[in-house]
């Protein structure tokens, strides 16, 4: 999503500066209005970005991580007694990063104004996502922000650490499916061209397979850059078909496809569902509030809906174990049993962390579990198709020496 500068003054003519990402000009004009902000300057920052390069460095990308280490310091130094005024002045001069240190400089200065640091921190939503500035809000109106910004530290870490380990447990299986591209394409672009031309003197009949294999061959052999440029527009289009609407919905249906799957993928959402409710809660927010952040943290469509409608039923009176226990295929019934007992004994955030705690060992074991089985299957699957180009070339070669025989 596109990302914009704006300048915006207030009814009493402050001027404040920020970044907010949005669809359009529109829709920050629209953002701005709704804070009673008068719009002065917006402009997208994307040619900014790319043309400011050398002026920024390579150290303007701001990770995870750092964000992590950031909340982390504010809450630190926050509970060690400084002001917040103080703390956001030595780290602004400490970090190195120079998007970070603008980003506290503008909330340094928003504060001096009377700004609260959860709406500076709302006009970077490109780093700070939306369940964290809740947080920080609600901790700001709770006078107990320190403890927040600490609760809010943990709750990225653990997103964090969930989301890497993840990552980690699929690098086996990318090598395998890399190793077995890498072996296919040596075949056809340094192999097979080698042979066509003894294929074609020996005069014998080629199989179907390896005529398609032959023309597969001159196509990729024709320009090496032509390969490479082709190869990495491709890797862009799946990135980004990834990023869609539709390619997200097309992602789900085909994770649901698959059981062991679309239960890690329940687990995960679960994780995410009840982490961020337990935070949420614990952080001071009311439960309509904190079930408006926790869908979009959730990350899957289904679990948005289901979310939204929970909320509407409550505001409605009832219980939020009750709406999700009708959906027992995204929420088991241990969970909203659990939920059941936090709404009694007036324990939610308690139970909503507990559960986190116990689906998040689930994630584990089903990912386990999942790989165990993937990676049989796809040594399986590759010996098979690079068996099956292998073989494809050993038919003319052995039909060659039989003729000479």
């Amino acid at each position: 999503m596109p990302n914009f500068y704006f300048e915006a003054s207030d009814t009493q003519g402050i001027v404040h500066k920020g970044e907010h990402q949005a669809p359009s000009k529109d829709v920050v004009a629209q953002y701005l209005r709704d804070r009673k902000l008068i719009p002065l300057v917006i402009k997208s920052t994307e040619k900014k970005n790319r043309l400011s390069f050398l002026q920024i460095g390579i150290g303007s990308k701001v990770s995870r991580v750092q964000i992590i280490f950031l909340i982390r310091d504010l809450s630190i130094s926050l509970k060690s007694g400084l002001s917040i005024l103080e703390t956001l002045d030595i780290l602004a001069s400490d970090t190195k990063n120079p998007t970070l240190k603008k980003i506290l400089v503008d909330a340094k200065n928003n504060l001096s104004k009377g700004q609260d640091l959860s709406d500076t921190l709302e006009q970077y939503s490109k780093y700070f996502p939306q369940i964290y500035i809740g947080m920080i809000r609600a901790g700001e109106a709770s006078g107990n922000l320190g403890e927040t910004l600490s609760d809010a530290a943990v709750h990225l870490k653990k997103d964090y650490e969930l989301t890497k380990r993840i990552k980690a447990a699929m690098v086996y299986p990318m090598i395998l499916v890399i190793a077995s591209v890498a072996v296919i394409g040596l075949l056809l672009i340094f192999v097979l061209p080698n042979l066509i031309e003894t294929f074609e003197r020996g005069n014998i009949e080629l199989p179907a397979v390896t005529k398609v294999l032959i023309k597969v061959s001159a196509l990729l052999s024709y320009s090496y850059a032509a390969d490479f440029v082709v190869f990495i527009i491709f890797l862009y289009l799946i990135t980004y078909f990834r990023k869609t609407k539709i390619g997200q919905t097309i992602y789900a249906k085909l994770s649901n496809v698959m059981p062991m799957v679309k239960e890690l993928m329940r687990k995960i959402a679960i994780v995410k569902f009840t982490r961020a409710m337990g935070y949420l809660l614990t952080s001071g927010m009311g439960i309509t509030k904190s079930l408006e952040f926790a869908a979009d943290s959730v990350g899957r469509d289904e679990y948005k809906k289901i979310v939204h409608q929970s909320l509407e039923s409550i505001k409605k009176g009832n219980a939020l174990s009750d709406t999700l226990d009708q959906y027992p295929s995204q929420f088991p019934k241990l969970l909203t049993g659990i939920i059941r007992v936090g709404e009694t004994t007036g324990s939610l955030e308690n139970v909503f962390k507990l559960s986190s705690e116990f689906y998040e060992e689930e994630v584990d074991s089903s990912l386990k579990t999942l790989l165990s089985y993937l990676e049989p299957v796809l040594l399986l699957i590759m010996g098979l198709v690079v068996g099956g180009v292998a073989f494809a070339v050993l038919i003319p070669i052995y039909q060659l020496v039989s003729g000479f025989s």
